[in-house]
């Protein structure tokens, strides 16, 4: 009997590993000393804290939560909060060393800060999910504030979330504090346009990317995957710029299946309707869960969607046989929805075809 030797699989690089690799990169290609490498590539500060929650029906959990300071040279550290299943330590500490990054790039006065909590906010309900952001940030409260640490919107996380955050820290100072955290509601000291800012954002790039390669933006097609908070309004700022959105998909189906059967996105010139690539009609239900924008009357049937390629073929046979009625003008920016937030995550760039 003959012995086969087997090689275990290599794990594949976390995130802290392709971080790490991006500094140990540039650092050679500046030519900067081993000191200043091994200074940047370890976080100055990390916090681990337990988050016990009471559930609704009595039972008790204790959550995992973090927050990573990379580097505050420069002034406050500066990161978002995000609820997720897959946040880990070790994720927050590449995203806090990316924060660094990008606050310096661009000469911000600030350094970089990651944190989270490793649950599903989905799974909870929204009594839940404010005991979850307020055990939270009492326990962070050490090393956080307006000069010390400024949290943010992320992942699962949105300018509710900032709002029971700012609560819970002025609290503990005995009045109100709006610098502790960014990305909370206007009416609490929050900036206009926060809400779809990443959003402008994707659209800002793909479009720049487009105009670099001499591309027109009528004559170019894009799939959205992931149609959460960023997906949804950078799809919208894309078609006015006049890219034909051809599909849109989600990990929580619900999501991309309501907006897309209720919004004005569905019935746009730059958008086919038929293509629009979603895997369920929806009920009264999910739209009332997941989104709070508006934009067909009541009389208006929705469009549905189609759940097969064949069934989406025949639909584009249909359509191009009658032409389309006058679509109404697109929103500037769609308010944002807590439901939506809480429920659905971030979505991912775009692609463009």
């Amino acid at each position: 009997m003959s012995v086969i030797d087997t090689v275990p699989a290599q794990a594949p690089p976390t995130p802290l590993d392709d971080a790490r690799t991006q500094l140990t990169q540039a650092a050679e290609a500046l030519g900067y000393d081993d000191g200043l490498l091994h200074l940047l590539a370890m976080p100055r500060r990390e916090i681990a804290v337990g988050v016990p929650l009471r559930r609704d029906d009595g039972s008790v959990e204790v959550l995992q939560g973090y927050r990573v300071q990379h580097n505050y040279s420069r002034g406050p550290a500066k990161g978002g909060v995000r609820f997720s299943r897959q946040v880990s330590l070790d994720e927050v500490r590449a995203l806090a060393m990316w924060m660094t990054w990008k606050c310096a790039l661009m000469d911000l006065p600030y350094g970089g800060a990651k944190g989270g909590v490793a649950f599903d906010p989905s799974r909870y309900s929204v009594a839940e999910r404010e005991r979850v952001t307020r055990r939270y940030t009492s326990e962070i409260l050490p090393i956080i504030g307006p000069e010390r640490d400024i949290p943010a919107p992320d992942i699962g996380t949105d300018e509710q979330t900032m709002a029971w955050m700012m609560d819970t820290y002025s609290v503990t100072q005995g009045h109100t504090v709006h610098g502790v955290v960014t990305g909370k509601p206007v009416s609490l000291g929050g900036s206009l346009g926060r809400a779809t800012a990443t959003s402008r954002g994707v659209a800002h790039v793909a479009l720049a990317a487009l105009g670099s390669r001499g591309l027109r933006y009528a004559a170019t097609s894009a799939a959205v995957q992931g149609f959460g908070k960023v997906g949804r309004s950078a799809a919208l700022f894309l078609a006015e710029a006049g890219v034909r959105i051809i599909a849109v998909s989600d990990q929580f189906e619900r999501c991309a299946t309501t907006w897309a059967s209720t919004s004005r996105l569905s019935h746009a010139t730059s958008i086919a309707p038929a293509v629009l690539s979603v895997t369920a009609v929806p009920t009264r239900s999910t739209v009332r869960r997941c989104l709070s924008y508006r934009s067909i009357s009541s009389s208006r049937r929705p469009w549905k969607a189609s759940s097969t390629t064949a069934t989406s073929a025949a639909s584009r046979r249909r359509s191009s046989s009658k032409p389309p009625t006058a679509p109404p003008p697109l929103p500037r920016t769609p308010p944002s929805s807590s439901a939506e937030s809480s429920s659905c995550p971030t979505s991912s760039p775009m692609r463009a075809a």
